[in-house]
């Protein structure tokens, strides 16, 4: 049951039997208010009930207060006060459309009860609390691909929703049925690369999908070092924990002795059979393949500690040589590549 109140200083007394037009209450009509409800009034100190002491009509525009045969007059100077109860459908077993519903008015609390099918199941209550300003909170979905049913699970103690924005503490352990992703300090691929970013923005696990890269140069028919960018670090400090490479084809040409294949910090770039430089193997060493062609490569490889700064190289390669007896003009790679790394800072 809620009320609005009027209240209504009196230029004259208003004897028994007497009538007084009242307004509405700001912002309501004749429709919010029940007839029949139980109306409370209070002046000089008296309380007043409908019927017995006065009823109320409400007119189109104006209400109608009467007061009652046997009650006392209405003194001058003094200030009616009528709570005004307002009507109630009942929509018990009741399918009703509404177009917008409000429950309170302003300095009025409203809340909404749902129960379940089951009797003396609890429900679940719906209201308001104060605001740092006389602002509008909207709850709403976003678009949906099928019909959802949303379950809010038993926290075991009062809680608050995990949002997308805005600072939260979130206490007590929390049991996630799927990886962490982020998209904060995060790097970036070439085309032919996908990326899954499992971290908290600062420990990161990147598990590259490397499909087809392209090794540049082309190969020709000699020796020659190869390499394909893979992932680019973000601008700032990081450190390459570990690596785990899995390489399950490529597209390369027959070749004499063994292949050489490593993962760097820079580009192999050279006339020799293997990888010459340290930064061109600091992430994987370079491992012995015996036919470059069909490669099946697994291994893994602990990081060296190295700190890349802000200036230093970003770029993470899959690096190959060998001594090639046919050309190639399109040298692609294929498999899966997983980097722990940590970023340190901007």
């Amino acid at each position: 049951m809620t009320f609005k109140t009027v209240e209504f200083p009196l230029s004259a007394t208003v004897a028994a039997s007497g009538t007084l037009t009242l307004p509405y209450p700001s912002g309501s009509v004749q429709a919010d208010f029940d007839p029949a409800g139980a109306h409370l009034a209070t002046i000089a100190g008296a309380q007043l009930t409908s019927t017995a002491d006065f009823t109320l009509t409400f007119n189109a525009n104006d209400v109608t207060f009467t007061n009652g045969a046997s009650a006392f007059v209405l003194p001058k100077d003094a200030t009616l006060r009528v709570q005004m109860i307002e009507f109630t459908v009942d929509l018990i077993g009741a399918d009703v459309g509404f177009t917008n519903v409000d429950v309170g008015a302003s300095g009025q609390a409203g809340t909404v009860d749902v129960f379940p099918a089951t009797a003396s199941k609890g429900r679940v209550r719906y209201s308001a609390a104060d605001s740092a300003g006389n602002t509008v909170t909207e709850i709403k979905n976003a678009s949906q691909a099928a019909a959802r049913t949303y379950t809010v699970p038993d926290a075991g103690a009062s809680a608050e929703f995990v949002m997308n924005a805005g600072a939260q503490t979130i206490a007590g352990n929390k049991t996630l049925s799927s990886e962490l992703r982020t998209s904060a300090n995060v790097g970036t691929t070439p085309a032919t690369v996908t990326a899954a970013e499992h971290a908290d923005g600062y420990n990161h696990v990147t598990i590259l999908t490397v499909t087809a890269a392209v090794f540049v140069p082309t190969v020709p028919a000699d020796a020659e070092e190869l390499g394909a960018l893979i992932y680019t670090f973000p601008v700032g400090v990081h450190v390459v924990n570990s690596v785990h490479l899995d390489l399950t084809a490529a597209v390369l040409p027959a070749h004499t002795g063994n292949g050489d294949v490593g993962c760097g910090s820079t580009l192999a770039a050279g006339d020799g059979p293997t990888l010459q430089l340290a930064t061109d193997e600091d992430f994987i060493d370079g491992q012995v393949v015996a036919t470059m062609g069909s490669i099946a490569l697994e291994v893994s490889q602990a990081g060296d500690g190295t700190v890349f700064a802000s200036g230093d190289s970003k770029l993470f390669h899959i690096n190959a040589g060998a001594t090639w007896t046919a050309t190639e003009a399109s040298p692609t790679i294929t498999g899966t590549v997983t980097i722990a790394w940590t970023f340190l800072g901007a």
